[in-house]
């Protein structure tokens, strides 16, 4: 397109439409297909466009079916008036040319999907009860309404609603409605009071599209449950509580759901508002609901533990407390992946060797005392520094290290049996337990080493005591 015409028709300069030819105003495009009516009609150029129809009107044969030329994307001018917001545009359109109104673009959208998107609530206004129900779907099958949820124009949804209630209902290609639009917004990209207004005036209109499945058959309560939508799985169920109940075509129920996609939840939203989609799905009759595959929720929980051990046991543990089949877990914790396995094994013999090495250290080192037996103290032998402080804190200080390296092995042992090797609770006081013990063995070597050392060089002493007193700490 000529430079100058181009940005006549951008700037809405009238006067430069009189330095070119009929045919050079008519014939020009830019290379995405728009003519100046597109141009004008997108910048709000309204003189220039008006100037523009009536030079057409003259020259029919040349210039006014350019009013319903589309671009590339299949737009027309009321395509473009409409998208940019541009009211007075979309109304001078619709009195030269009505029929614009059903022309649709290469999606099949009508104008009216382009206002809606932009949320542009009084071309929506003009724009609605002009487009016939038919025009109101494009090829996908989606409304405007689908479209101005998924965009969060809350001034749009409201005066579709108003205006055609009959869109609450409405389903695309894959048996999707407006609600379940709602559910599927990521919720980290949503302001939260946004969602509820939204599930509130669609429920509201008609509740029954809480009920209604898409293709999956997925209610809009499953949908927000596996992406996260706490706040409108709680509008949902203060609704039409009921909804609980739903199963889609694999059995599952919004807990099955919820339970399986905990740790994308968890990374999305966080921990409160994965809670809170939990509790509020959570019911007795639920807990040990099978599916098609005759897995409870508590079966997700356990066949999905490996992505976030402590975030599934702890989705685990609240399951077994609602009422939950503990049958289920001890079958499930012995079914681990090979890996998981192999870290198992590892684990538990690395604590075990650890103790067992601890425990051997702290035996020997009863019957090494420092400084000695006094030989002439007569029967039964006496040690030399057994009168001293740090003597007594030496057998003291031994004797925990001893006990709690023991019961660290005795912990592990009997997981083993129990076939509890898997639970993060056995390991976790396995290892407190070992790590007190191995505190204990350092402030024994250093309470053995102060008495024999102190005497005649306390800076090394001292010295050996700080070492001792870094060590547990590093560790821990």
């Amino acid at each position: 397109m000529n430079r100058r015409l181009y940005e006549a028709a951008k700037s809405g300069n009238v006067k430069e439409l009189d330095e070119f030819w009929m045919t050079d105003i008519f014939d020009e495009v830019t290379p995405a297909g728009n003519t100046v009516f597109h141009i004008a009609a997108y910048h709000g150029s309204l003189h220039f466009l008006q100037k523009l129809v009536q030079l057409a009107n003259e020259y029919p044969e040349n210039g006014i079916m350019l009013l319903k030329a589309k671009n590339m994307e299949g737009n027309n001018a009321l395509h473009e008036g409409a998208m940019a917001g541009n009211d007075k545009i979309v109304n001078f359109l619709l009195d030269e040319c009505p029929y614009l109104v059903s022309e649709m673009n290469g999606v099949g959208e009508t104008a009216l999907f382009r206002a809606a998107e932009g949320g542009h609530v009084k071309i929506v206004e003009m724009l609605c009860p002009l487009t016939l129900m038919k025009y109101n779907k494009r090829f996908d099958g989606q409304t405007p309404l689908h479209l101005a949820i998924s965009k969060l124009r809350i001034g749009v949804i409201q005066k579709l609603l108003e205006i055609r209630p009959v869109l609450a209902r409405q389903t695309d290609n894959l048996c999707r409605t407006p609600l379940h639009v709602a559910a599927l917004i990521p919720f980290f990209e949503v302001k939260p009071r946004k969602i509820p207004k939204i599930g509130e005036m669609l429920i509201k209109e008609d509740i029954l599209c809480c009920y209604k499945v898409d293709q999956n058959r997925q209610s809009a309560l499953h949908i927000a449950a596996k992406v996260g939508n706490a706040t409108l799985v709680k509008e949902i169920l203060y609704h039409s509580s009921d909804c609980l109940e739903m199963v889609d075509k694999d059995g599952r129920s919004a807990l099955h759901l919820a339970v399986q996609n905990a740790a994308q939840i968890f990374d999305i939203v966080g921990g409160d508002d994965l809670k809170t989609i939990i509790t509020s799905v959570m019911s007795k009759r639920l807990i040990n609901w099978v599916d098609n595959n005759g897995k409870t929720a508590l079966d997700m929980a356990i066949d999905c533990k490996n992505e976030d051990p402590q975030l599934y046991m702890s989705v685990i543990n609240y399951l077994l407390k609602c009422g939950g089949n503990r049958n289920m877990l001890e079958a499930g914790t012995t079914e681990s992946s090979p890996t998981s396995n192999g870290k198992s094994k590892w684990k538990t013999e690395f604590i075990s060797v650890s103790a067992v090495l601890i425990a051997t250290v702290a035996f020997a080192a009863a019957f090494t005392l420092p400084g000695g037996i006094d030989s002439q103290a007569g029967d039964p032998p006496t040690p030399v520094l057994i009168g001293t402080f740090l003597f007594k804190m030496f057998v003291i200080f031994d004797s925990l290290a001893f006990c709690y390296s023991i019961a660290s092995a005795f912990l592990l042992t009997y997981a083993l049996f129990g076939n509890q090797a898997e639970d993060p609770r056995i390991t976790g006081i396995s290892l407190t337990a070992l790590w007190i013990a191995l505190v204990s063995l350092s402030l024994t070597f250093g309470s053995a080493i102060h008495l024999v050392v102190a005497p005649n060089c306390l800076w090394l002493a001292v010295l050996v005591w700080v070492m001792v007193c870094i060590l547990p700490i590093c560790i821990r």
